[in-house]
């Protein structure tokens, strides 16, 4: 229905919608023009093609936003992974300060308020940790295998 006339008393309004369709078939949006006044005109077939012009535009325009952010976000992504790299070969005093650095950005990547590296002694099946809960408060770093959920992760592996 995309061209109608409505009558408010001695006012009548016409509408016109149309939809804006990406190239893939899914609806993007929905433009909807209206006239209201007892003088104005209504929507004509010529309204309508002017108005499907400037959605075809419109949904160009659209397409070309989402492949801008698509590539910011991927050159943000580039930019944080190169800064990693570069952090990790200037600063290479220890493996711990190695391991924590990595842990850092990761945690940053994923936007976790927590990270922490455990390792498996397989014949105690205890989980240590030398660095344990970057980010957060000071926990006792070892655990046996049944209370928390990393053991059985590390079991899986």
């Amino acid at each position: 229905m995309p061209l109608s006339t409505v009558s408010h008393g001695s006012k009548q309004q016409h509408e016109l919608w149309k939809p804006m369709v990406q190239c893939d078939g899914e609806l993007a949006g929905v433009l909807e023009l209206w006239r209201i006044g007892s003088s104005t005109a209504a929507f004509h077939e010529e309204d309508e093609e002017i108005v499907s012009s400037y959605l075809v535009w419109g949904g160009i325009a659209l397409h070309y936003a989402q492949l801008y952010l698509s590539m910011d976000k991927q050159r943000k992504l580039n930019d944080f992974l190169l800064a990693v790299v570069k952090s990790i070969f200037q600063d290479m005093v220890s493996m711990d300060a190695l391991v924590i650095k990595v842990m850092n950005f990761a945690q940053r990547l994923v936007d976790a308020d927590r990270a922490s590296l455990f390792l498996v002694d397989n014949k105690s099946r205890e989980l240590y940790a030398r660095i344990f809960d970057v980010g957060g408060e000071d926990v006792d770093p070892s655990y046996h295998s049944g209370n928390t959920p990393a053991p059985s992760v590390a079991t899986e592996i």
